[in-house]
């Protein structure tokens, strides 16, 4: 823009079009905004992009390092790029994963000089952390060479994970210098607990596979209580209610279709009396007491209006919803689960998933097959969840954070 003028006294918070974070926020208060609403409203949005695509940067990490168990080989930084409407609602863009360290004027080399500083002193880079894992890795390699490798089991690695996120948690909180801790924390744990749940079994529904679960800091105290005997929340009195919280891939794929069709991940309390009162034919459950509502609401029944899934057989080729739009595939086997192994035309193969089918018509006889796979019938019908060429899963390293 020939109009851009820069910043030419980093002092001067109204010098040139490009400020920082903490002049546009003095700004605001001057004009008598609620900024403290709005830092909120941009970490909520911050926590819950990253957690979306968590489940996948996990994978990915312990695939490639499955024996490391500080979670720590690895950091970026993210640039979030936020729009402010004419309501101070925040809206995000973008999140660039190699933001601009280019310093063109002092006020750039201000902020990010303070942001790599900062950063570098978060990840507690010190020579016996090297020495450290030089000698660990020595002491395997000799116990391998005998033979007398003594391989951890899953709960004991978990306990000492949970042990080094809580060392690394609080060297981190004791060295946040301009950054502010978002995510994970005790308290943030549990208010995103539920989002963090559905993102992993989005991720499961569509790649057809087990998400490995995240060690989280506030998990301890939760067993420890639910485990004393007499506990009201003990696990054995406590099993409905946790059987009721976890939703089931049904579920889940009922969401999926309802943010898709633009409607609300959950349907209004007031849709689903409607809803049952046509089920059932009650008008008490509609306008009557609430004890009699909640009542009702244990005995409900599910839609038998859902659209069956179709009859997909051995050698069928259908056309099913990936990444790319929708694609034509072989069935290659179909396992007792309603699972089925697929096919694409460049040879690449995928088990046990359930992909979404398109509804199409069946061909009719003597048509010619599809291009590049044997002949077979075609299946009708619409199916739940999306099948995707892929991997994902979510590391574990530092927490989230927002510099000043």
């Amino acid at each position: 823009n020939p109009n851009f003028e820069e910043n030419t006294n980093p002092d001067d918070a109204q010098d040139g079009h490009k400020r920082s974070w903490e002049a546009v926020q003095a700004f605001l208060r001057t004009e008598g905004h609620d900024v403290d609403t709005l830092n909120s409203e941009i970490e909520d949005l911050i926590v819950k992009t990253l957690i979306a695509v968590q489940p996948s940067l996990s994978h990915f990490y312990h695939s490639c390092q499955p024996d490391d168990l500080d979670n720590s080989m690895c950091f970026e930084i993210l640039g979030f790029d936020v729009m402010l409407d004419c309501k101070l609602q925040p809206w995000l863009l973008e999140v660039n994963h190699a933001p601009s360290f280019a310093t063109e004027s002092d006020l750039d080399r201000i902020v990010k000089e303070e942001v790599l500083r900062d950063s570098l002193e978060l990840l507690h880079f010190v020579p016996e952390a090297r020495r450290q894992k030089k000698r660990e890795a020595k002491e395997k390699m000799e116990q391998r060479a005998m033979g007398a490798v003594k391989k951890a089991s899953m709960d004991e690695r978990m306990e000492i994970e949970r042990d080094k996120a809580r060392q690394r948690t609080s060297w981190e909180d004791q060295n946040l210098n301009s950054y502010k801790r978002l995510y994970p924390s005790e308290q943030s744990e549990q208010e995103y607990m539920y989002i963090h749940d559905a993102a992993i079994n989005i991720w499961e529904m569509l790649m057809g596979g087990t998400s490995r679960r995240s060690i989280r800091l506030s998990q301890p105290e939760e067993e420890k209580d639910n485990d004393k005997p007499g506990s009201k929340n003990s696990k054995r009195g406590n099993t409905e209610e946790v059987k009721k919280e976890k939703r089931t891939p049904e579920q889940v794929r009922e969401v999926v279709e309802r943010l898709m069709a633009g409607c609300s991940a959950l349907p209004r309390a007031s849709e689903s009396r409607v809803h049952r009162a046509s089920n059932r034919g009650d008008k008490d459950s509609v306008i009557g007491s609430p004890e009699r509502e909640s009542a009702h609401e244990e005995h409900v029944q599910p839609s038998p209006h859902k659209t069956p899934r179709p009859d997909v057989q051995v050698g069928d080729v259908i056309k099913v919803q990936t990444n790319l739009g929708w694609e034509n595939v072989n069935v290659r086997a179909k396992r007792t689960n309603g699972k089925i192994d697929i096919q694409f035309k460049d040879g690449e193969y995928m088990r046990s998933v359930l992909p979404r089918i398109l509804r199409v018509s069946p061909p009719s006889p003597g048509s010619a097959p599809a291009p590049g796979f044997p002949t077979g019938g075609s299946a009708c019908g619409s199916g739940g969840g999306n099948g995707s060429s892929g991997s994902g899963g979510a590391g574990g390293g530092g927490g989230v954070g927002m510099g000043a």
